[in-house]
């Protein structure tokens, strides 16, 4: 089809009459739009819906404590291979001098 089939073919459509509309579409358009509203779920409905089933509430509190109980083993962990690891890092650097008190502490010393 070239340019000129084509504009022919738009103009036409431009001169169609277009076709008579139901008279009841405006009410079943507005039938439609209530539906609509009427099917949509508040989100305190969804949150009753879920306290309603006992088992759903139930797995939600014994994931919850699944994972608050991980991240608080996993993080005590961690901070234990922290302290470990800055005394392997201490003694491996020598700092371990300044525990001796002969060195930092002077001794009175007798004048003979």
């Amino acid at each position: 089809m070239n340019d000129l089939q084509f504009d022919a073919l738009i103009q036409c459509a431009k001169t169609e009459a277009l076709p008579d509309c139901p008279e009841s579409l405006e009410a079943r358009v507005m039938q439609n739009v209530l539906q609509d509203r009427e099917g949509r779920v508040s989100l305190w409905q969804q949150i009753r819906f879920a306290f309603a089933q006992p088992g759903l509430a139930i797995a939600m509190v014994v994931l919850t404590v699944a994972v608050s109980s991980g991240v608080t083993v996993l993080s005590s962990r961690y901070l234990d291979d922290a302290t470990a690891t800055r005394e392997i890092a201490s003694l491996a650097l020598g700092f371990d001098v300044f525990q001796a008190t002969d060195l930092l502490i002077p001794t009175p010393r007798s004048h003979e």
